[in-house]
């Protein structure tokens, strides 16, 4: 259900190289690129300063880290809550 745009940013300032995002989400690394420019678009922002083998993040970049950070961890609680058999079922007469 997550978000795989914010899943593959994540990765990429993560490892701090899109090609090495890319081996670790399985995709090629236009893939990641095109995930990225559609981030960037979204958000009509540049996200990373791309230099030769070198990426930084942006003010914007950093913004959208805190969020995606915090977007990935609801992910996965509510993954946790829903997978572990930790909700109550209802029950609706009618």
């Amino acid at each position: 259900m997550e978000d795989h745009r914010l899943r593959t940013f994540f990765t990429v300032v993560k490892n701090k190289s899109f090609s090495k995002a890319a081996r670790e989400l399985y995709m090629t690394q236009p893939a990641v690129s095109f995930h990225i420019k559609q981030l960037e678009k979204h958000f009509n922002t540049t996200l990373f300063i791309r230099g030769h083998h070198k990426i930084k993040l942006t003010r914007d970049g950093a913004l959208l880290l805190k969020h995606t950070i915090n977007i990935l961890d609801a992910y996965e609680a509510l993954d946790r809550d829903f997978n572990n058999g930790s909700r109550n079922s209802i029950r609706i007469k009618m």
